[in-house]
């Protein structure tokens, strides 16, 4: 099992969306207290200039045999990078499990170890953390559910979407299912209680 986050997948959520002025997820260059602009020497941001020539690999966090980083979000914001991602797991028992983790930066160079915060648990394999966004004073993030209950090579047709939130971008509330509704779907009674 390999896997691996590259710089330039992080950058390209992250640094793009200050400079389009999209401000959801990194704020805007007001905010950050730069202008917002990305040249050859690096990004302004409110803690200083990033030097994105420092950085000595495009690949930010790689894999090995046992584990996996897939699905990358990212987020800018109080002078940290804060990434987001599945982590996958071949653990020692034989099983591999899938959660959702983070790690974080202030240089793009030197990342935290990994903080899983999702359960290890083979019916939900929480993964694949989409937007974050900030929503009434809160971070919100969304991911999935990837269910393989008995280990088989793909997730059940149980998969869900849901949301997690937070103050601080480091500690999230429990898990909450968005409840999606449309003429083709069709409740589970567990659901509706």
């Amino acid at each position: 099992m390999s896997g691996e986050i590259k710089r330039r997948d992080l950058l390209a959520g992250v640094l793009s969306a200050g400079i389009a002025g999209l401000g959801v997820s990194c704020g805007s260059a007001e905010q950050n207290g730069g202008d917002g602009q990305l040249s050859d020497r690096g990004h302004e941001t409110g803690a200083g200039r990033i030097d994105l020539s420092a950085i000595p690999s495009p690949i930010l966090l790689r894999g090995d045999a046992k584990t996996a980083y897939r699905d990358p979000a990212a987020v800018y914001h109080d002078g940290v990078f804060w990434l987001y991602y599945s982590y996958v797991l071949h653990e020692d028992d034989g099983k591999s499990f899938n959660y959702t983790a983070w790690s974080k930066s202030s240089d793009l160079v030197h990342w935290s170890e990994p903080k899983i915060f999702t359960p290890r648990d083979a019916s939900l394999n929480f993964c694949a953390p989409g937007n974050i966004v900030r929503h009434g004073g809160e971070w919100v993030l969304c991911l999935q559910t990837y269910p393989r209950p008995d280990f088989q090579k793909f997730g059940t047709g149980d998969a869900r979407c849901w949301i997690r939130r937070s103050s601080d971008l480091e500690n999230w509330s429990e898990p909450e299912m968005l409840m999606l509704g449309g003429p083709d779907m069709s409740l589970c009674p567990a659901w509706a209680a």
